[in-house]
């Protein structure tokens, strides 16, 4: 929906973040585009949505479209910082699943917070450094054009890990063009992404996205994140709805950052808090995920495959007084099948 409005009162709209309504003009009065062309106002595009009714409390709602795409991420997880509360920090370097907190609670790495993409539920039941384990490092920021979220109290429709709260992001159906993305920063910041939609593949439309992006971070010892994502979705009508099929992969390597000891600060060894005094730490991540999807208007049912291999060589204490070292080998590797459907009855 478009307003059009004064310079004035776009900042207003944009520090309160109020939706923008579509607005009748009056006969022989300026369009938005005529306006835009003076140079006088500016058209800004939001959207207006009533929760009323579906919304079962207050502490629900939505977030889509620019309201998603306008927000500046140091790490793809900030997605999740839509939710009113939610905060989302590192923790072991930028391939590792992000530190999440909800309301004042830490979450650890989203065991009693989960998110769902496409209707596929991102935490791991098992996980070989935390029960819950959510990582969204793999999310291309530009495919997400919609998330719903509700914070606590636990509902059986979450599901496991859904104690604080839950997160469900939909994917974009398409672009209506093509687009690239090149970007540059501090400490060995870079990121490159692409992608487009191509109409009128059989009956549907093919949406493929490509992202690639390296980060060194402020550390004594360079993270060296080299970082690979990709994205395709088929989508095509299926009876009164629609049947997707969709892929995400991703790989990621990275030297993991960890907690330093008091007592080496300002040493030799470590000069300030950015130090890394392990340099043989490495963390290496692998996933790829594959689902299908068919939604009417009165039911839905996916089926999904997962592969995942990840492994982390940690070192919680460094060296002891003792000489002796806490360094361990953490690793994961498993499949993942399964197979979710809903019926909707009555008028809800």
């Amino acid at each position: 929906m478009i307003k059009t409005i004064t310079t004035s009162s776009a900042l207003a709209l944009i520090c309160m973040g109020t939706p923008a309504f579509a607005e009748p003009f009056e006969k022989g009065s300026q369009t938005s585009a005529d306006a835009v062309e003076a140079g006088n106002d500016i058209v800004v595009f939001g959207r207006g949505e009533a929760m009323i009714g579906t919304a079962r409390s207050a502490s629900e709602g939505s977030v889509g479209g620019a309201d998603v795409l306008v927000r500046p991420l140091l790490r793809v997880a900030e997605l999740l910082e839509a939710v009113p509360g939610l905060v989302a920090a590192q923790h072991s370097g930028s391939g590792k699943a992000n530190q999440y907190f909800l309301r004042g609670f830490n979450l650890d790495h989203g065991s009693d917070f989960t998110t769902y993409i496409d209707e596929l539920q991102m935490n791991f039941r098992t996980h070989g450094h935390g029960h819950g384990y959510l990582d969204l490092n793999g999310l291309i920021p530009e495919i997400v054009g919609r998330e719903d979220f509700r914070k606590g109290p636990y509902r059986a429709d979450g599901g496991d890990f859904a104690l604080a709260g839950a997160a469900y992001m939909m994917t974009i159906k398409g672009y209506h063009r093509p687009w690239a993305s090149a970007e540059a920063g501090s400490y060995g910041w870079r990121r490159v992404a692409v992608g487009g939609t191509v109409h009128d593949v059989g009956v549907g439309d093919l949406t493929l996205v490509a992202q690639a992006k390296t980060y060194d971070g402020p550390w004594q010892e360079t993270e060296r994140l080299r970082h690979y994502s990709g994205f395709a979705k088929y989508s095509m009508p299926s009876g009164a709805g629609t049947l997707e099929a969709s892929l995400h992969a991703y790989r990621a390597t990275w030297h993991p950052t960890e907690q330093i000891p008091e007592r080496i600060i300002g040493t030799a060894l470590c000069a300030d808090v950015f130090c890394s005094p392990d340099p043989s730490a490495r963390g290496e991540t692998t996933r790829q995920v594959a689902n299908i999807a068919v939604k009417q208007p009165t039911w839905r049912a996916n089926v999904y495959a997962q592969f995942y291999d990840w492994s982390m060589l940690s070192n919680p204490t460094y060296t002891d007084p003792d000489g002796t070292s806490a360094q361990i080998k953490q690793f994961d590797r498993h499949w993942v099948l399964g197979l979710s459907a809903q019926k909707k009855l009555g008028n809800r």
